[in-house]
Formats: structure tokens, sequence, C-alpha cells
């Protein structure tokens, strides 16, 4: 966190010297819009954060595809769902013109996109985006576990045991992948014990740190077993 502050810090200072430097403003921005999810700042201050990132990132490099990937993260965390689908879409084109050293993993403004739609209701059109990033990118673990949360709260069960076995292969310690296949095990399946061990496991990859939600669920899924 410390070298995060450092690194504006030092980037602002740059910008003191020269204001139109792009890519200076690209990297402050993304240090921003971190900052906003490492810090675990207050609302207040995170929508501090965020809107610092936008103001940043608005001057920032447009050839770079972090650039719209990083404003497509800001806009989807500042419940901008509109514009973070068409963010996205500028990262996936500018992806495809950047130089290799400055790409965006490939699946990633797939990802954003996709879960934008979603929250814009179009799940149709979510559904159609992850199958296009995971045909550019089959290994994206973003993309393999989103989508599976989405086939499995539109009940294609088997696609989404399928996804989330390919994500549990590349992260099998991610508490959030570990808990999303215990809800679907308890809510779509109903196959409890494995869900409880799936939500137990959860617990374990946070230690020390715990998360109330996984806590709630492995206690009153453990009650309903007794």
């Amino acid at each position: 966190l410390s070298k995060r502050i450092g690194a504006i810090f030092d980037f602002e200072n740059a910008l003191r010297l020269d204001p139109t430097d792009a890519r200076a403003h690209t990297y402050v921005g993304q240090d921003f819009w971190l900052l906003s999810r490492d810090s675990q700042p207050t609302p207040h201050l995170r929508d501090y954060f965020l809107s610092r990132a936008e103001a940043h990132l608005s001057q920032g490099d447009v050839a770079l595809p972090v650039t719209s990937w990083a404003r497509a993260s800001v806009a989807l965390d500042a419940s901008d769902f509109e514009n973070a689908a068409r963010f996205a879409r500028q990262a996936q084109r500018a992806n495809a013109d950047a130089e290799p050293d400055d790409r965006v993993t490939v699946g990633l403004p797939y990802n954003l996109e996709a879960l934008a739609l979603k929250s814009l209701g179009n799940v149709e059109g979510a559904r159609q985006v992850f199958e296009l990033g995971l045909s550019t990118d089959p290994d994206c673990f973003d993309l393999l576990s989103n989508a599976a949360s989405l086939y499995a709260e539109i009940d294609l069960s088997q696609e989404a045991t399928n996804l989330f076995d390919r994500a549990l292969s590349l992260r099998p310690q991610d508490p959030l992948l570990l808990n999303n296949i215990g809800y679907f095990l308890e809510q779509k399946t109903h196959r409890l014990e494995e869900a409880l061990d799936f939500y137990k496991r959860a617990q374990r990859a946070l230690l020390p740190e715990s998360h109330p939600q996984i806590d709630t669920n492995v206690r009153l899924l453990t009650q309903t077993l007794k």
C-alpha cells in the first residue's frame, strides 16, 4: 500500500512538470483505482479514489489498452455500467492494435464488458461476450469464474460445473471461487455436504483474515446438516 501511494506521489510530481504526459495520467489513474480496492477505504474515500482515477484516466494515453481497461474497471466499481461496457469494448480494440508488451490480458476486457451487460440486465448479451472472450483466452481465470457464476444463475448446471472446474484448476485456493462453488452446490444441485466442504475451504484459504458472508454460509449450512 505504501509503495502504491509513493508511486502516485511520484507520478503526480512528474505531471506538475509536464501536465500533458498521457502515460503518466494513465498510470496514476490506475494506481488510484487499485488504491480504492486494496486499502479498504470508507465509502466516501473510495468514491474519492474512483473520481481521482477517472480524472487522470480521462487524460490518459488512449493507445494503451490499460487506459480503457482501467476506465472500464472504475466505471464498473462506480455502478456506471453503460460506460463500463463502452470502455471495455475500447480496451478490446486497443489490445488488438497495441504492441505485445503494452497489451492487457486478452480476456480481461471481455470479462468487464460481460459483467457490465449482466448488471444492465442483458443476460444473453453477457453470455455471448463471456463465450467470445473464452474463445480468445480460454485460460482467463476471471472469465472462467464469472461465466460459471452466470451459467449457474440461469440454470445451465453442466456448463457451470465445467467452467468452475477449469477455474479451480488454475486457482485452487481462491476464496471467492471456492465460496461461489459452494453456493452453486448448495442452491442449484443441493449437494449440501460438498457445499459445506467448499465453504470451509474458502474459510481456510482466507486465514488469518475472514469474510462475514463466508462465515455465515458455513454457520447456516452446518446448522442445516445437524
